[in-house]
């Protein structure tokens, strides 16, 4: 992932959430007083739950965190060419003002009252497939995730160091955070750097035997690491991945 994440002021939201969208978490329903947040995000679900467009086959709701602000997230198929599945998202949906396209993928935007909502529709072999998600721009979401980003940061990676994208999921019933750093030193010192402050904390680097495809995987108990680190002008950028 290439995507500068770092944190941005609303105007650049819409780029800004395009860019970020993968990897999802499984909704959870928290019982108990509701939160201004947690109402405005309910509310952002129910009109999500409610988009319909005909022929379109609908998958149930999920949820992804980009700096812990929710992003709700559902997948379709339809039996239809890529530009009508478009015009009917668009037409019977109402959400989207704005339209990106190319040969095989068309991307539409809009913005609804405290909403950011995006679809990607791309081509495939009996139709079309994609996804719509929705960013809930709740003033309380943003204020807090601006303040969250500074603790989100994992404590042995070397400094300075920027966090440009951070992202917790499930993966096979397993937390796994995604994250992507910008740190200012030369790749054979961040990678020596990093050897040393995840030896120093009893990690034990098993790339010999697990054989990553690129960058080195790291074992703690049940955790485990992959880094991959590339050299950059003046820099180097850390890619993690933290089963945890």
């Amino acid at each position: 992932m290439s995507v500068n994440t770092e944190w941005r002021p609303r105007e650049h939201w819409g780029a800004w959430r395009a860019a970020c969208v993968g990897f999802v978490l499984c909704v959870l329903m928290a019982i108990g007083p509701l939160s201004a947040s947690a109402v405005a995000d309910s509310l952002v679900l129910e009109q999500m739950l409610q988009i319909e467009a005909p022929g379109f086959v609908w998958s149930g709701p999920q949820e992804l965190k980009l700096f812990e602000v929710p992003v709700f997230v559902r997948r379709f198929t339809v039996a239809a060419s890529l530009d009508k599945a478009a015009q009917a998202l668009a037409h019977n949906t109402k959400l989207f003002q704005k339209a990106q396209a190319s040969k095989q993928k068309i991307m539409l935007s809009g913005d609804q009252f405290d909403s950011h909502w995006v679809a990607e529709i791309a081509a495939a072999q009996e139709g079309a497939q994609g996804f719509v998600s929705v960013l809930s721009l709740n003033r309380d979401h943003l204020n807090r995730a601006s303040l969250r980003r500074l603790g989100l940061a994992e404590s042995w990676v070397p400094q300075p160091a920027q966090l440009y994208f951070s992202q917790q999921s499930v993966l096979d019933g397993q937390a796994l955070r995604q994250q992507v750093y910008r740190v200012a030193r030369p790749i054979d010192e961040l990678n020596a750097q990093l050897r040393e402050r995840l030896q120093a904390l009893g990690w034990r680097d098993v790339s010999a035997a697990e054989r990553p495809l690129a960058g080195r995987i790291w074992r703690l108990g049940r955790q485990r690491l992959v880094l991959v680190s590339a050299s950059v002008t003046g820099a180097s950028t850390l890619f993690v991945q933290h089963f945890q």
